[in-house]
């Protein structure tokens, strides 16, 4: 879609790095992602929400951002 309009179902604007969309970047979060580490889109453990940089794989380049978010909470 172009207008970025949004029919149906569910969603939720999180700060980079907070992959459980709970509002604070932490260790939780990092679980997540060390789940996924070394993941691309044909892996078993693949999570999309552990590509935090939308490159189809799950590495350190996803790690360093949710590094430099952690301990940041957001407010919705």
């Amino acid at each position: 879609m172009s207008d970025n309009t949004a029919i149906g179902g569910r969603f939720v604007i999180a700060i980079p790095g907070d992959l459980n969309a709970d509002g604070i970047v932490n260790i939780l979060d990092a679980i997540t992602l060390g789940d996924s580490f070394l993941a691309t889109t044909s892996s078993l453990n693949w999570n999309p929400n552990a590509d935090i940089n939308g490159d189809s794989a799950v590495n350190i380049l996803d790690a360093i951002v949710l590094g430099n978010y952690f301990g940041q909470t957001s407010v919705y």
